[in-house]
């Protein structure tokens, strides 16, 4: 009799850890914690900021097109891409943070007309570019099927005005041909290559009228231009 009560125990317990694997329940713990942090953010206001998303996902209409990235997508206002934008950035974000908190928006997904994902400039700080690339994998996996994906290569940076980065230059460019590939092989997504809108001269920059004097993050204007070409790729959807 003790021996059945063992192994019933077992099994109940093996019961409760497949539901909470299946669930966001971990990822929710792990996120409380700090464990979804992005590497170039505030602690404070990353979490603050994950508080608002995951109270705000259950509102999330059907249809809407939903937008995950950094201080990039956080500064966009996404209803000038699609009326039913949604705005999942934060500021500092990297591909391990996005994949951390993927499964907080998961119900909101699920409904979704379609998802944008970009992300990838602040993990030049943190990882290689393959690196980046295998998280950027695990991401469009985690993805619920049957929703069309877009991937936003990373934008035009001016590094002259970014600091002493080494080959900063080279790491975005292998990133953005990665995401190319990550494109081609995967079903439903596509790669939203905007810089040549952004970078009109064609000398490897982001040109000055469209960036707030940092070499990296769009005024007004830039949003408007950004915004403007993501909505071409989406008007069909």
């Amino acid at each position: 009799m003790k021996r059945l009560s063992l192994i019933y125990l077992l099994l109940i317990h093996l019961f409760l850890a497949g539901v909470l694997w299946k669930s966001d329940f971990l990822s929710r713990v792990r996120l409380a914690f700090g464990g979804g942090l992005g590497e170039g953010s505030n602690e404070e206001e990353y979490q603050r900021m994950l508080s608002f998303h995951a109270r705000s996902v259950g509102a999330v209409p059907e249809g809407a097109f939903v937008f995950i990235g950094d201080s990039l997508v956080q500064g966009l206002a996404v209803a000038a891409v699609h009326p039913l934008g949604v705005n999942y950035g934060i500021g500092g974000d990297t591909t391990k943070g996005v994949l951390d908190r993927l499964p907080i928006y998961r119900p909101a997904l699920e409904r979704a007309g379609a998802i944008v994902i970009a992300i990838g400039v602040n993990d030049l700080h943190a990882r290689s570019a393959e690196d980046a690339l295998r998280n950027y994998a695990e991401i469009l996996a985690a993805l619920p099927e049957g929703r069309p994906v877009f991937l936003s290569a990373i934008l035009p940076v001016d590094l002259n005005l970014r600091g002493n980065f080494g080959e900063q230059g080279g790491w975005i460019a292998q990133f953005n041909r990665g995401l190319e590939r990550l494109a081609e092989q995967g079903e439903g997504v596509t790669l939203i290559e905007s810089g040549g809108v952004l970078d009109r001269d064609q000398d490897g920059r982001l040109d000055a009228q469209f960036h707030i004097g940092d070499g990296l993050h769009l005024n007004s204007l830039g949003n408007e231009v950004w915004a403007k070409r993501m909505r071409e790729e989406l008007r069909s959807y």
